[in-house]
This record gives structure tokens, C-alpha cells and sequence, in this order.
């Protein structure tokens, strides 16, 4: 059963256009339109940065202290604290701020969760700098010690995940599109049995000695089987075109698409089960709210994500392949647990059921 329902997906030439020519047609579309609205959308949404500073050693935090007076550069201000749990206790309450305790050859940074990757840099290269100052004006006081060179990355370590690369218009469509379509599979869900009652082989399969049960759950199979391999191509297909970088989380970026589309498929299948009538214009209503909160057709913020199914996709994803922060499954988890519950729902009602 779940090897027929495969092939028979496979040899559907609407699927083709449907689940890959649509998609990637919609990404070079989108792309190309608001490729300029994404190269300036970071310098739009640039918010100062509060450094909180403490110096520990006295004589140094003079120094310190008529460097930042006199450095003045964009979107950063400096503020002395008397300690390094002040400084913290300041960024925990307060948004894109930074906590930086400077000691003798070594500078330690805290920051917002908040900041992006303008911000980081920012941060990252003044205070780089501001550590080689130090060593030119204390070497110039001490003449007799040798100037050290330090690299920057030695003189500054920052303790929260550093955000790498932003995503270009073409790889945020690409992520936005492929999470849409999966939302998609609701109608192939909607109309799992539909032709086999149409077509009047749906009696003949019930005949045969398998349960329904068995039925219902081997059609799921064939569909879910489809699905990744859907998946599997659309991820090769934008890696070449857009230089997706699936490689930095590879298994769980699968998992969300995976997770995704298994939601879907059986919520369109319980749609139909319970709803038949109304189950389509239902869905199209579901899917628009959804892709729409999600972050399908333009970036939302987390707020509206959360109430969205593509949200719970999106917002991992681009921390998984733009970041370094530790990978969230818990939209993996939330969409597994809500598929198999559906599924187990469809069961008990078919089995139920005279007429299947």
C-alpha cells in the first residue's frame, strides 16, 4: 500500500509544478523584488548600543575613561559601572545593551539577546580597538616595554552566540517558500480518499485482508514518504541556486520541513474526516493566517510567529543557519505531537465508521 500510494504520487506530473517548479519559480520572484528592501533593512532597524563598562584596575580605568569620553562613534555610548553584576543585572532588564568588564589584557563582553549582526560587529571592532589603545598608551607611558601585538580576537571574547551572515532576500524566500508549500500538503490530505471514492476502488481496497486501520495509516505513510522526498529535492535544488547553507544544520532543518509537513497533511486528512463540506475553504482560510504570521510573505516579528505553525519553522531555522545559538526543537516536538495526536483522532473515528 505505502509503496502504490509512492509511485502514484511520483507519477502525478502535477506534483512536479505544484511542490517544485511553483516554489522556486516564487523564490527567484521574491528574490529578485526585495533584494533591495533586504540591503537596507539593517541599517533601518539599527538601535544604539549601551555598553555598561567596569575596568578593574584603577589606574587603567582612567585611561578608560578619557578614551570612551572622547571616542564617539555611531550607534554605541558608554556608561561606567562599579561592578560586573551591575553591569550584567543593567543588560538583563534592558534591550541592546552590553556589559564589558575590562582587565589587564582582556576584555569580556555580555550582551542582549537582541543585537544583530551590524550591532555585534560594531561592538566587537571598537572594543578591539580600544584594547590596541590601551596597549599604545601604556607602552608609551612604560617606553621601556616593547610594544606587544595582540590579535583582536585574543583581546575580545564574547560570551553569547555570534550571528553570522545575514540571509540575502533569495535565501529568506527560499526558507519562507519551501515551509509554505509544505502547508500545501493539507490538500492532498483533504483529498487523501477522494479519488478512490471517485474512481470506486476505495470499496475493492477494503475488501482485501487488511484493516482499515491499516488503510488509513499506509495512505499516510505513501503521502509522509512523497513529502521528504520533496523536501529532500527542493533542499538540493536551493542549495545550488542560493547557496542555502543547510550544511550548518542539515538533520534538523529536515526534521522542521519534515515536522511541517507531517502537520498538515494529517490536519487536512481531519479536516475532511470530520468536516468534508466545509474542510477546503476551512483550509485555504488556515493556510493564508498561518503563512501570513509565519513569516511567509515578509519577516514577522516573534511574537506573531509563535501563534503560527510556519513561525515555529522559521524562527529555529534562521537561528540554526545564521547563528550560532544552540538549536530550538521544540517546534520539531510541538508539530510531531499535534500530527500524531490528529492521527490517532482519525483512527478511532474511522474504525467507527460504517461507511469508511
Amino acid at each position: 500500500m505505502i509503496k502504490r500510494i509512492l509511485l502514484q504520487d511520483l507519477r502525478l506530473k502535477s506534483n512536479y509544478i505544484y511542490f517544485l517548479i511553483m516554489p522556486v519559480s516564487l523564490m527567484v520572484i521574491l528574490g529578485l523584488v526585495l533584494q533591495s528592501v533586504f540591503a537596507t533593512q539593517l541599517d533601518a532597524t539599527v538601535n544604539p548600543v549601551h555598553v555598561q563598562y567596569v575596568v578593574k584596575d584603577a589606574q587603567q580605568a582612567k585611561l578608560v575613561k578619557q578614551l570612551v569620553t572622547k571616542t564617539k562613534v555611531a550607534h554605541l555610548d558608554f556608561t561606567p559601572r562599579a561592578s560586573t553584576k551591575v553591569a550584567q543585572a543593567y543588560v538583563r532588564n534592558h534591550a541592546n545593551t552590553a556589559a564589558v568588564t575590562i582587565e589587564q589584557a582582556h576584555i569580556q563582553v555580555a550582551t542582549a539577546k537582541n543585537l544583530n549582526d551590524y550591532q555585534n560587529a560594531l561592538l566587537k571592532g571598537t572594543l578591539a580597538e580600544l584594547a590596541q589603545t590601551l596597549g599604545l598608551v601604556k607602552t608609551a607611558i612604560h617606553y621601556q616595554r616593547p610594544i606587544v601585538t595582540v590579535k583582536s580576537a585574543e583581546l575580545v571574547t564574547v560570551n553569547r552566540a555570534q550571528v553570522q551572515r545575514s540571509a540575502t532576500s533569495f535565501q529568506y524566500y527560499a526558507l519562507a517558500m519551501m515551509g509554505m508549500f509544505m502547508l500545501y500538503f493539507a490538500e492532498i490530505g483533504l483529498d487523501m480518499f477522494g479519488k478512490a471514492r471517485r474512481q470506486q476502488t476505495l470499496a475493492r481496497e477494503l475488501l482485501t485482508p487488511i484493516s482499515k486501520g491499516q488503510l488509513l495509516n499506509a495512505t499516510v505513510a505513501g503521502h509522509l514518504l512523497y513529502g521528504l522526498l520533496v523536501i529532500a529535492v527542493l533542499m538540493g535544488i536551493t542549495a545550488g541556486l542560493f547557496q542555502m547553507p543547510w550544511l550548518r544544520a542539515l538533520p534538523f532543518a529536515f526534521a522542521n520541513f519534515a515536522s511541517l509537513m507531517a502537520l498538515f497533511l494529517v490536519l487536512g486528512l481531519a479536516l475532511e474526516t470530520v468536516a468534508a463540506q466545509l474542510g477546503e475553504g476551512v483550509m485555504q482560510i488556515v493556510i493564508q493566517l498561518v503563512a501570513f504570521l509565519g513569516g511567509g510573505y515578509f519577516p514577522t516579528s516573534t511574537t506573531m510567529m509563535a501563534f503560527s505553525p510556519l513561525g515555529w519553522v522559521m524562527g529555529p531555522l534562521r537561528s540554526a543557519l545564521w547563528t550560532s545559538n544552540p538549536l530550538n526543537w521544540s517546534g520539531v516536538w510541538l508539530s510531531l505531537s499535534v500530527t500524531a495526536g490528529l492521527l490517532g483522532l482519525i483512527n478511532v473515528v474511522m474504525r467507527r465508521r460504517e461507511v469508511f
